[in-house]
């Protein structure tokens, strides 16, 4: 028979085994705690004949519920013989929030989008933080063409490191939507750990996190859920003490072909030419 009950923590051999069976990345025990102390209501288990037959672990933005991590034991028949009524307590538990919505699957598809916005963006020989300033200002008026709230710089739930742990962190991008979980964008130009630690504590928060990075290549994709955008430029060196400096044009037109060079002024030449000279040793 299935029953369904809260998360304890002598379950968490067995689920963190359950996760790595299932390819589900395991939520170390620091990490799980922090979800517990916001959402304790919403880590359920369930177990068949006492064994584990599957866990949900959801999340809460204040409108919706969503899924946030969701596996069922791939080699076990866990179907109920007398499935139990709707109206059980934990079936109560999760019809407190509204209906679930797959995390997953949006962030991947506005990611997506993002990227095909991000294509039209262009600018010639600017400094690094132009470059992050000019796609940070491409992502808000992408998130306004979709009818979203923009917040620049927004408090992230993730706080500063020692000993500034009081304050929180900042997200260069927020918006809020009518129709889904909020969305978390950042941009960077380096690859930053803390940047990947900031946007996971953002989506154990139930927000979609999407890491804009920005280069001249070699990006290293973060672990899921954070998507990532690329957005790549070349560059070249600037004037002394200015470091490099970025461009990222459309189509490039061909090359000039070289039409010669140096200061040489062209001299007429004598008609009829006289003739060669012949090498020494050599008849003409």
């Amino acid at each position: 028979m299935t029953h369904v009950r809260a998360f304890a923590w002598p379950d968490y051999d067995r689920v963190a085994a359950l996760w790595t069976a299932t390819g589900r990345d395991v939520l170390s025990r620091a990490e799980l705690t922090a979800k517990l102390t916001r959402d304790p209501q919403l880590f359920l288990v369930a177990e068949v004949d006492q064994t584990l037959a599957g866990v949900v672990l959801g999340t809460y933005d204040g409108r919706r519920g969503m899924i946030l991590r969701l596996a069922v034991d791939p080699f076990g028949d866990h179907r109920p013989a007398h499935p139990a009524p709707r109206r059980d307590r934990d079936h109560r538990r999760l019809r407190r929030y509204p209906a679930p919505v797959d995390v997953t699957a949006q962030g991947e598809r506005l990611a997506a989008d993002l990227g095909r916005w991000l294509t039209d963006l262009t600018f010639v020989d600017l400094n690094t933080d132009e470059v992050t300033a000019q796609v940070i200002d491409a992502v808000a008026r992408w998130a306004e063409a979709q009818g979203w709230r923009v917040y620049r710089r927004a408090p992230s739930v993730l706080p500063l490191p020692p000993p500034l742990e009081k304050r929180h962190s900042v997200l260069d991008v927020a918006c809020a939507r009518p129709d889904g979980p909020p969305v978390v964008v950042e941009v960077d130009h380096t690859d930053r750990a803390r940047t990947v630690q900031k946007l996971r504590a953002e989506a154990d928060a139930g927000r979609i996190p999407i890491w804009v990075r920005w280069g001249a290549g070699r990006f290293t994709a973060p672990p899921p859920p954070v998507r990532m955008v690329t957005v790549e430029v070349t560059r070249r060196a600037g004037p002394a003490g200015q470091g490099r400096l970025h461009s990222r044009t459309g189509d490039r037109p061909a090359p000039a072909h070289s039409t010669g060079g140096g200061t040489a002024a062209a001299q007429a030449l004598p008609i009829p030419l006289p003739a060669p000279l012949s090498e020494p040793g050599k008849s003409t």
